[in-house]
């Protein structure tokens, strides 16, 4: 009898615990799909692109089920901390000012950054000062911004934009001198017919202001479901994963 009522006990504390081990293997991952080739909605309505087909790689070395949901960039770590979402994918670099709101994993890549105005332009963004006066575009929340309010502020008229989108378009509509932004994705836009007139001005931007590289973000304290993404990051690294997905969306290899 203690038998059958010892097994019915531990039976119903598998049971009991079942429930929360799924829920922990449920993961849904927040990104701004609006960034080709790293992340955007395809004519079927899917969020595809590197960094998701990156993502899921990952997930499921970490055995996480990873559901994706299209977040606009700025309130990405909002969500975050109100647990609508469990962690961030969408080309976040790792800084000390987010840092101070939530946790990253280790990175899984990092892309320089570039100022792009129209070919033939003269501007000088390689002398200090080069850039007085001008009027320059950049996407609101980024490392982008971050950078230009660093060193510009004082010399530019820095105008901030919600989206991406945005910024490309008031630069073509003439209402900007240049933008910064993610040099792949400047890369990309450049083959559009509305990017064609224009072109990278002075060298990739390093500096330490872009962060650490991009990271998954996390709530902080959330060390377990850390852990397992660092565990997944490792292993499709050790299998070249990351090189081979960037050969098939950018045709270079962002990790050399």
């Amino acid at each position: 009898m203690k038998t059958i009522l010892a097994g019915a006990v531990a039976a119903a504390a598998l049971l009991a615990v079942a429930p929360a081990q799924a829920a922990m293997t449920e993961v849904t991952v927040g990104t701004e799909a609006a960034y080709a080739p790293f992340e955007y909605v395809n004519p079927q309505g899917e969020i595809v692109g590197f960094e998701i087909e990156l993502g899921n790689a990952i997930c499921a070395a970490a055995e996480l089920k990873c559901t994706w949901v299209n977040v606009p960039f700025d309130a990405l770590i909002a969500q975050l901390q109100e647990k609508k979402i469990d962690a961030i994918m969408s080309s976040m670099s790792i800084t000390e000012k987010r840092q101070k709101s939530i946790d990253f994993t280790k990175k899984y890549f990092q892309v320089p950054n570039a100022f792009v105005a129209r070919k033939g332009s003269t501007l000088d963004v390689a002398s200090e000062g080069g850039l007085k006066g001008k009027v320059i575009g950049v996407q609101s929340g980024t490392t982008n911004a971050d950078y230009l309010k660093a060193k510009y502020e004082d010399s530019v008229e820095i105008r901030r934009y919600p989206t991406q989108e945005e910024v490309t378009m008031d630069l073509v509509n003439g209402r900007l001198d240049a933008m910064v932004v993610d040099s792949v994705i400047g890369s990309e836009w450049f083959k559009k017919p509305e990017g064609q007139d224009y072109t990278f001005v002075g060298p990739m931007l390093r500096d330490p202001l872009f962060g650490q590289g991009v990271g998954v973000g996390l709530r902080k304290g959330d060390d377990e479901l850390k852990a397992r993404f660092e565990a997944g990051i490792d292993k499709v690294m050790a299998e070249g994963i990351p090189q081979q997905l960037s050969q098939k969306w950018f045709g270079v290899n962002i990790y050399e």
